[in-house]
């Protein structure tokens, strides 16, 4: 019974998240042209685009299997390593949103920061000015932190994307655990960090919701 709780919560999801395409899809499609991102896929207004094979097509619905996607991306092993895949990792997108699995490991030994050069054991920080973002905890454990500032942030910020570390009770920050089945809302201007546990993995599918708006 508790494999079917992840789909159910991501069919759920989906479910609010064409609702809410459709409120803004006019609104996208007045920005400005894409432009391209990383690894060849188009970005707009700071959505990072999947491949054209993924791509969500009005009218079409369908349903992601909790199994297919556990087996494309299993957990991580005993040491908190996952083995290497060239599988695409964008289950579906549309120039509103995109369903994307992410993995955050604890980083043993610490590695460097790319955007500000401190040895790091997680991936930075972010905070989105022009999307909401809902994770859906598929597995592993650890936290996620939300909330807060950086003492330390990239310079300069790209497609309303900020980057920054570290996230914790010192920058007012507040760490919530997480486990398999959890589902983290993080609108507009809200900093947040996944942090897995020692020997983890954190993996969850990340759901980019495109929401145009200036800083209140």
């Amino acid at each position: 019974m508790k494999r079917f709780i992840p789909l159910g919560l991501l069919c759920l999801v989906v479910g609010f998240l064409a609702g809410n395409a459709m409120n803004q899809r006019t609104t996208v499609a007045a920005q400005a042209p894409p432009a391209r991102g990383q690894a060849g896929q188009a970005e707009t207004g700071g959505l990072v685009l999947g491949p054209a094979a993924a791509r969500i097509q009005d009218g079409k619905a369908y349903v992601i299997s909790a199994d297919d996607v556990k087996q494309k991306f299993p957990p991580a092993d005993k040491t908190g390593k996952v083995a290497p895949s060239n599988v695409s990792t964008n289950l579906g997108w549309d120039p509103v949103y995109s369903l994307v699995v992410m993995r955050r490991p604890l980083m043993d030994p610490p590695v460097k920061s790319p955007n500000t050069g401190n040895m790091v054991r997680w991936a930075d920080g972010e905070m989105h000015e022009q999307k909401a973002q809902l994770y859906v905890i598929m597995s592993g454990t650890g936290q996620v932190t939300l909330g807060g500032k950086p003492p330390q942030e990239r310079k300069p910020i790209i497609n309303g994307q900020h980057s920054g570390e570290p996230l914790g009770g010192a920058q007012g920050a507040t760490a919530h655990k997480v486990k398999p089945g959890d589902i983290v809302v993080i609108p507009t201007y809200a900093w947040h960090q996944a942090q897995a546990d020692p020997g983890q993995t954190l993996t969850y599918m990340k759901v980019d919701i495109l929401t145009p708006r200036l800083m209140p």
